[in-house]
């Protein structure tokens, strides 16, 4: 034929989208289908026949919290829909989460249990993982369709408002201090303060998963979605350099930095489908495994890992999941 069918969610929902092969616009003129679902994968379109095949992913992805003294986990925030992206607030006791509960992924905030959980963004912006403010009164975001960078800040009413910063990047996060933001992407990491532009440059290595150390010295990151390895960049040399190398494949936000390591998802050295939470001591350069995953799939999409007060860890696990094979007929 002279189209491809591909799964993407490009618009901000998965959804089927059909290309002209011989456009040369790198998938821009992709038509979206009416055929939506939660992961579409494994297409087979019939060639002499109006049908398509496809497998719909169904998976329930949940907020955890793991913690690591007694090693005792807890299911922290579910819901009918998918919950990630969780981020303690500096004093731990809020919890900054994203989820497609009311229908379309915004962010929410709830207490440090996971109760009274409001909502603070709405409309087409589709919010990547939110990071608070030092002082716990804002919460920095990027929207991942246009990678503009918005900050939702708390009004004294309790309600909460929501302004573009003007700036473009990646998985944005404030400085120790608040008095910068940090944002990565395809071209670098850069700095702006949080009323705007200017930005500044600091170094040309593709970014994501940004994580700043609690000096402010350092950033961590992945260079991409792909990536086992995180970076750091030196913010006084301007160096960067690797720090380890193990990350699950395909989960590159899967870690959260400590004040003398990093905890992380990785893969089980004696299994080929389980993953291991590991540490990664930054002062003695090695890695010690801390509690086995209990679901065999990586959770997909989950946003970082986040340490709170008391060696709790918020993570995000997927629920028993299951995939259907959908007939569409007729489809040209």
């Amino acid at each position: 034929g002279n189209s491809l069918v591909f799964a993407s969610d490009r618009d901000g929902n998965f959804r089927l989208w059909r290309l002209n092969v011989a456009a040369k616009d790198g998938g821009q003129s992709a038509s979206a289908l009416s055929i939506y679902s939660e992961f579409p994968i494994q297409l087979s379109a019939a060639r002499k026949a109006d049908a398509l095949v496809y497998s719909a992913l169904q998976q329930d992805r949940n907020i955890w919290r793991l913690n690591l003294q007694s090693r005792q986990w807890k299911r922290l925030i579910a819901s009918s829909g998918q919950d990630a992206s969780p981020q303690f607030s500096p004093k731990g006791d809020r919890i900054c989460f994203r989820s497609d509960r009311s229908g379309e992924d915004q962010l929410w905030v709830s207490k440090a249990d996971g109760s009274e959980a409001v909502q603070i963004t709405r409309g087409a912006m589709r919010p990547s993982v939110g990071r608070w403010s030092p002082d716990g009164n804002s919460i920095v975001f990027n929207n991942p369709g246009s990678d503009q960078i918005w900050i939702a800040q708390q009004n004294p009413g309790a309600d909460w408002s929501v302004r573009n910063t003007g700036v473009q990047g990646v998985h944005p996060v404030f400085s120790p201090d608040g008095q910068w933001i940090y944002a990565g992407g395809t071209s670098g990491i850069s700095r702006f303060a949080p009323t705007g532009p200017p930005t500044e440059n600091l170094t040309t290595s593709r970014s994501e998963a940004l994580a700043i150390s609690a000096d402010g010295r350092y950033i961590y990151f992945a260079r991409e979605p792909t990536d086992t390895m995180i970076m750091r960049l030196d913010l006084q040399s301007k160096a960067v350099e690797k720090v380890f190398e193990g990350v699950v494949p395909g989960c590159t936000s899967c870690w959260a930095l400590d004040s003398d390591g990093i905890y992380f998802l990785g893969t089980d050295r004696e299994s080929f489908d389980r993953q291991v939470l590991y540490f990664w001591d930054l002062n003695k350069g090695a890695t010690r495994p801390v509690v086995p995953y209990p679901e065999p799939l990586w959770p997909l999409g989950s946003g970082p890992f986040s340490l709170g007060p008391g060696g709790n860890l918020l993570v995000v696990r997927v629920e028993p999941s299951n995939s259907d094979a959908m007939l569409v007929k007729p489809f040209r």
